[in-house]
């Protein structure tokens, strides 16, 4: 498998998975490697929204149409299964077969139909996505999400929620994540 290239169907992948730095903080989560984190994973194709080049990846999968439901976002909801992962994907356009998709995978508590099932994945790599944010009012920001920097650590960090002004922000965890044969995908 080459760098970029990941989740050939049939073969334990190693993907890329984003996680909202608000997402940890809420459940007072830290991460660090060997440890095994659970949600769905989230599909997001490159053009759709501006992602920093580090969280991008190529997916080889397989698709499979769904049906509708309430929380759709695009035209079409798709399952992708690539590397013995399952992902969720708001696709453009209805899509079956195999595919090769270019974008990125956010970890998600919400954005997937109730009964989609859930990824197991051991974390093998940390970082911390830094952008910088402008204040937009007295307790508003914008944090530009294209241009982050990238911090290796150990373990993840918690910010502290009244980090509110202009500057560098925490906006995301990024993993590296393995399905492992010994980790199952659970409904």
């Amino acid at each position: 498998m080459t760098s970029g290239e990941r989740g050939r169907p049939g073969q334990p992948g190693l993907f890329t998975v984003s996680i909202p730095e608000w997402s940890l903080a809420e459940d007072g989560q830290v991460l660090r490697r060997g440890d095994t984190y659970r949600s769905w994973w989230v599909f997001v194709e490159a053009d759709r929204e501006a992602r920093p080049t580090e969280r991008l990846q190529r997916i080889t999968a397989d698709a499979t149409l769904l049906p509708p439901w309430w929380g759709r976002l695009g035209p079409q909801s798709v399952r992708l299964d690539a590397g013995g992962a399952v992902l969720y994907w708001d696709a453009p356009y209805p899509v079956e077969g195999p595919v090769e998709v270019h974008g990125w995978i956010e970890a998600s508590h919400v954005d997937a139909p109730p009964d989609f099932p859930m990824n197991d994945g051991i974390v093998r790599r940390v970082r911390l996505e830094w952008c910088e944010a402008m204040a937009t009012g007295p307790r508003e920001r914008t944090v530009l999400i294209d241009k982050g920097r990238y911090e290796e650590v150990e373990a993840s960090q918690i910010q502290p929620s009244e980090t509110l002004g202009d500057g560098p922000v925490l906006s995301a965890v990024v993993v590296e994540l393995e399905i492992a044969p010994t980790v199952t995908v659970r409904a």
